[in-house]
């Protein structure tokens, strides 16, 4: 799979680190806006603070967001007299905020390392926080903990299902070539099967999805790829091309939950150039998906 193509601006510090001089005071300031101040405990040096945060252009359009993952981002407090709060407005804003209280960070555009082509007339970027717990160190590291072996057990199960998700897709695409089940067709000629509807929402452009899959050749069968092996799902932003052109298609005719069959032709795939020994060109492809989550 091609690696995610999306303007990232980098999770939470690492963009925001580079932003100071050579003297190590912030090169510029940095305005915080205040959309709601509960009065309530504030976190404090050494808790972790646990924030949502959308990342908005100067026109107050969402570009990026942190809402509803399974994880949220969390950042150690600092001591005062730390040089993060001159490299870092964000720990220096979830210092002064309560429970639930939403903050509004100003990033002028000169203070914005290696900005993505397409940006030249930003004026600011804006990081509105909403600060959701708190915890101490030691409660910290009891979740990360508890997290870490529930995603072991989770990588452990994925992976033990590989031989039967190998069945199920070698006598999806014998059927479909015996005549045995029939396909649907979108009019561009990607094919598929649903195997079981989904009740969740139905996706849109721009919509970050995470789905499980297994990858094969119509020709032959042969497996080139596929995330069970690796035991984790694969996430991508739908319909940026972050994906071949089956995928991005494909996924907008589901619903979260679904499982399903793509029958990819090769133009909607990788086409004339093939992809490494595993994909020839001009092949066809095979797609078993599991549709597991959709993101903001």
């Amino acid at each position: 799979m091609r690696l995610l193509k999306w303007l990232v601006f980098g999770i939470i510090i690492t963009l925001l680190m580079n932003c100071q001089s050579e003297n190590g005071k912030k090169a510029s300031s940095f305005d915080l806006i205040f959309y709601s101040n509960e009065s309530g405990i504030k976190p404090q040096p050494g808790e972790y603070a646990y924030f949502q945060m959308d990342i908005l252009d100067d026109k107050k359009k969402v570009l990026q967001s942190y809402r509803n993952q399974k994880r949220m981002p969390s950042i150690k407090i600092p001591i005062a007299s730390s040089t993060t709060y001159r490299q870092n407005p964000i720990p220096d804003a979830l210092r002064q905020m309560s429970l639930n209280d939403s903050v509004g960070i100003i990033i002028p555009r000169d203070s914005i390392p290696d900005l993505s082509d397409g940006y030249e007339e930003l004026v600011y970027l804006e990081y509105v926080l909403v600060l959701k717990e708190i915890l101490s160190e030691g409660a910290y590291n009891a979740r990360v903990e508890e997290e870490r072996a529930k995603d072991m057990a989770q990588m452990t199960a994925n992976k033990a299902r590989l031989p039967e998700i190998e069945a199920l897709a070698e006598e999806t695409i014998n059927s479909v070539k015996s005549g045995k089940i029939q396909l649907s067709y979108l009019a561009n000629g990607l094919g598929y099967i649903v195997h079981k509807l989904g009740t969740g929402e139905m996706p849109a452009k721009d919509r970050m999805v995470s789905a499980q899959y297994y990858g094969a050749l119509q020709s032959n069968g042969n497996r080139f790829d596929d995330s069970f092996s690796k035991g984790r799902a694969y996430s991508f932003r739908l319909g940026r091309g972050a994906v071949i052109q089956g995928w991005d298609e494909g996924f907008m005719l589901f619903p979260v939950g679904t499982k399903a069959s793509l029958f990819i032709p090769s133009d909607m795939g990788y086409g004339e150039r093939g992809s490494g020994a595993s994909i020839p060109p001009g092949s066809d492809l095979y797609f078993y998906v599991e549709f597991e989550e959709m993101f903001y």
